[in-house]
């Protein structure tokens, strides 16, 4: 099916680009080092270091596997339904086109995710304020 806004050949380079992200996260995935060792001999601030490291390795993972899970959706999305890819989920309207070359995997568009931003900032300082 034809898409409203975006031509086949917008809609196949912006595909690349999934493709492109898919693969370079999935390198990040693998190349993270959750496994660094302690060893004796090492003093306090070492051992310190070490478990910093690995925590920030731990969260760099968890991110970039949801990341990858978006990604992913967003490929099965413009595979399996591309007339329907490309707009945003909350109002409806397309998403511009680069904004998806910079986030093939946005769901929503850049008005959207501003007030979805705002939302999540004041839930957050209600939450600290509470």
């Amino acid at each position: 099916m034809k898409h409203d806004i975006f031509s086949a050949e917008q809609l196949g380079k912006i595909k690349l680009v999934i493709i492109k992200a898919i693969d370079a996260t999935k390198e990040r995935i693998r190349n993270y080092d959750v496994s660094v060792c302690e060893r004796d001999g090492y003093d306090q601030i070492d051992r310190a270091n070490l478990e910093y490291d690995r925590n920030q390795n731990i969260i760099l993972k968890n991110r970039d596997t949801i990341q990858l899970r978006s990604l992913e959706t967003a490929l099965v999305k413009i595979e399996q339904d591309p007339e329907d890819f490309g707009y945003c989920n909350s109002c409806g309207i397309e998403i511009s086109l680069n904004r998806l070359f910079a986030r093939p995997d946005s769901c929503y568009c850049l008005e959207c995710m501003r007030i979805i931003e705002i939302k999540g900032k004041s839930n957050r300082l209600d939450a600290c304020i509470n």
